[in-house]
């Protein structure tokens, strides 16, 4: 079996030629095809996560709901062994797993070939920014901490699978960010992905749109809480006047900008 094994690693070395060395690819190909369709499914998506520990918490948050008959809660703990053992996903504490980065390229160039890769990428991506929309205005030290494993998994939907984002996920992977980094006094990274969340939100969605108010809004708030007053109060009033036409003036969320631009103004006696 060892002989059959070695020789077959040979072959693909010799195919591979200068192109890999290390022979990595092609003990990679031999893993894969040894693998169960369901495990190559997992590893594919694995695959999409951001280059950091997995933890199996997140990853039953994001599968529990799915029908796709190769990602099913009730089999991961089948499929997470056979990537374990054949050395293909490492295991770094208790029910969490780690990509090795060029496992990961390879999963990744598995993952382009295969025929529903976009549905998993859209799959990722929703689920993803559920768990991002949980993220609350102002988190407690608790939930920045809860949050600190998952940022970079939400970093990647909402820079490199920005595309796959669903038009109602769209903002959150870049609100959670930005408060995330809010609650941490860190503002700079918070300002970067308020502006951000501004930014797609226009691309998606042009310029009249409801979450391009609301991300104008959450700079307001931003700049408000540094004190940043004379930067707050147009973005204020943008966002005021767009949510008075396109939701009307007597809507909840007009009036909370209503009264935050307000209350704005009566800080600096206007």
């Amino acid at each position: 079996m060892l002989e059959d094994l070695l020789k077959q690693l040979r072959q693909k070395e010799a195919e591979l030629g200068k192109a890999d060395p290390s022979g990595l690819a092609a003990i990679f190909e031999l893993s894969w095809q040894s693998l169960s369709l369901g495990a190559q499914t997992l590893g594919c998506f694995l695959s999409l996560f951001g280059l950091a520990p997995i933890s199996r918490n997140l990853l039953e948050q994001i599968l529990e709901n799915e029908e796709n008959e190769y990602l099913q809660v009730d089999d991961l703990d089948k499929y997470l062994t056979e990537l374990t053992t054949k050395f293909l996903l490492q295991v770094t504490r208790p029910d969490t797993y780690a990509l090795h980065d060029s496992i990961r390229e390879c999963f990744g160039q598995m993952l382009s070939k295969m025929s529903n890769a976009d549905e998993l990428k859209r799959i990722y991506c929703r689920d993803i920014a559920n768990v991002a929309s949980q993220m609350d205005y102002g988190p407690r030290l608790a939930q920045i901490q809860e949050f600190i494993p998952r940022i970079p998994h939400i970093i990647e939907a909402a820079t490199t699978l920005q595309n796959w984002l669903l038009d109602k996920d769209l903002t959150w992977p870049y609100i959670c960010l930005g408060r995330f980094y809010e609650g941490q006094s860190a503002f700079d990274q918070a300002e970067l992905w308020y502006g951000r969340c501004s930014e797609v939100s226009r691309q998606r969605f042009g310029d009249e749109h409801p979450d391009v108010a609301t991300s104008l809004h959450n700079l307001a708030l931003l700049y408000r809480d540094q004190g940043r007053y004379s930067e707050a109060e147009p973005l204020y009033q943008e966002a005021l006047a767009m949510r008075k036409r396109l939701l009307g003036d007597e809507h909840p969320s007009t009036q909370v900008v209503r009264d935050n631009l307000q209350s704005l103004q009566e800080s600096q006696n206007k």
